[in-house]
């Protein structure tokens, strides 16, 4: 049985497959399957992961007669295919450096009681060109977290983990998920399945950057801020994490999510509609994130002036 399961669900990436298959293949630690998603691309996408079908690596390669909907009904999907004991799920334009797999096992196999290890990440474009690259992040520091730790520090107002493909966790941990509401979620599911499994287990921090993570018009991340879901589905998400036993909320939390919300109102024009759903559902958590929403747009109008 493989250590590793590899989880690639593309859909629309025939640009970037290649070379995010290909760095997955080219891994110096070779102890995993791949398995290979597409979920009914539009693009060259096919014509590209049926020149991998023979590859031994190669497990599963299923092509969706329809769309999903949702990139987290793949992995769900994946996982249930997966036989390993780890799961990496390498999304479809990102790309990883040969060593990754070999640090993050490394580093997980000393430690009995973490479930989840991440390293850093390079944000890269479309043209594979480097945009940002945080050098302090790139140490081999290695720093561990209790999961209510991490979940206080790293996952209250804004996703750590910005993207699947820089961490791998212990799959048993996700068949013991109590809330699978992330499933329908568009663009913060991954944030939802990462707080329910930190529940669960400690964390690995390696700052190490060893995954490229594409940042492009076609995001999911940059879509969620500019529909307002990020705040839609991302309060759900905070809203849970602050009924965990041992979790700290530090009530400046309330001011982030109002400075966040109160910077994309105003770069994406949000309608009156949505504006007040956002608002009212800050509220009625808690009324003090209406004085922090008011705080914020009287101090943006003072700068106006």
């Amino acid at each position: 049985m493989p250590r590793v399961s590899v989880i690639v669900p593309n859909y629309n990436h025939a640009p970037y497959l290649r070379q995010r298959i290909d760095s997955i293949l080219n891994q110096t630690y070779q102890d995993f399957e791949l398995i290979l998603l597409d979920d009914c691309s539009t693009d060259k996408s096919e014509e590209v992961l049926l020149s991998y079908k023979d590859h031994t690596k190669v497990t599963y390669l299923i092509f969706n007669k329809q769309n999903s909907g949702s990139t987290f009904k793949q992995w769900n999907k994946g996982i249930g295919l997966a036989k390993g004991e780890y799961i990496w799920i390498a999304e479809s334009d990102d790309w990883a450096e040969t060593g990754f797999l070999e640090k993050i096992i490394v580093e997980l196999e000393k430690r009995e009681n973490i479930g989840l290890a991440y390293v850093a990440s390079k944000l890269i474009n479309s043209d594979g060109e480097v945009t940002y690259e945080n050098k302090s992040q790139d140490t081999n520091e290695i720093i561990g977290y209790t999961g209510s730790q991490f979940l206080s520090e790293k996952l209250v107002t804004s996703n750590n983990i910005w993207n699947a493909s820089m961490m791998v966790f212990k799959k048993e941990l996700f068949y013991n998920l109590s809330d699978k509401s992330y499933l329908e979620m568009k663009y913060c599911g991954d944030w939802f399945l990462y707080v329910q499994l930190c529940e669960q287990t400690n964390v690995l921090e390696i700052k190490s950057t060893l995954n490229n993570y594409r940042i492009h018009a076609d995001n999911v991340s940059t879509d969620a801020k500019r529909t307002g879901k990020y705040f839609t589905e991302g309060f759900r998400v905070f809203e849970y994490i602050t009924h965990i036993k041992g979790v700290s909320i530090p009530l400046r939390s309330l001011y982030d999510w109002a400075k966040m919300y109160q910077k994309a109102k105003d770069e994406y024009q949000f309608s009156k509609e949505l504006k007040h759903d956002i608002v009212s559902m800050f509220v009625r958590y808690n009324p003090l994130i209406n004085i922090f929403v008011y705080f914020r747009i009287i101090l943006c109008n003072l700068k106006k002036v």
